[in-house]
């Protein structure tokens, strides 16, 4: 067998070591950062939509209305009258979820449903009793935010504010997944 020489291997780039655990360090740290904020979030999420924060919305504005079913009064009030498809695609709901809610919405009195022979294009609107139910469940809603926050000085609030808006304006621009 006849020995190939090597080739030397090419020389290292001149990289202070402590540059590169450095970097490693840096990364690791936004790396922990970003599961915090990830673990946080999720957690906010939980309590803020799970049942027993239903259940104290409920409570506290009298309405029997779950959040889900805000949303649609919600997307309503902000947006004005809308199609069926249109309020599925802009509360990210599906089309059986929003024909079940509308419906429910419907023969409660909260909301209006002009029908045409697609289902799809029938439109819904707010009733005055909508708009009043959706008025009640807000004001309690942000009753419970406040008791919420109430150790927070005004200097914290105004902080918070700030990074929540850019927080959701970072998770706007977000490109959405080709799968959805």
């Amino acid at each position: 067998m006849t020995r190939q020489p090597q080739t030397p291997a090419p020389p290292l780039p001149d990289v202070e070591p402590s540059t590169v655990a450095a970097k490693r360090r840096i990364a690791l740290q936004r790396k922990q950062r970003l599961d915090r904020a990830e673990n946080a979030l999720t957690h906010l999420n939980r309590i803020i939509n799970g049942r027993a924060a239903d259940r104290l919305r409920m409570e506290r504005s009298g309405i029997p209305i779950t959040k889900p079913l805000m949303m649609v009064l919600r997307a309503l009030y902000e947006h004005g009258p809308m199609t069926v498809g249109e309020l599925g695609e802009l509360n990210h709901m599906d089309k059986g979820y929003v024909s079940r809610s509308w419906r429910s919405l419907h023969a409660s009195g909260y909301i209006t449903a002009a029908e045409s022979d697609d289902q799809r294009t029938t439109t819904l609107q707010l009733t005055p009793a909508g708009r009043d139910v959706y008025r009640r469940w807000r004001r309690a809603n942000a009753a419970i935010v406040g008791q919420a926050l109430h150790g927070w000085d005004d200097d914290d609030l105004a902080s918070l504010v700030t990074h929540l808006e850019r927080l959701l304006a970072s998770f706007a621009q977000t490109p959405k997944d080709d799968a959805d």
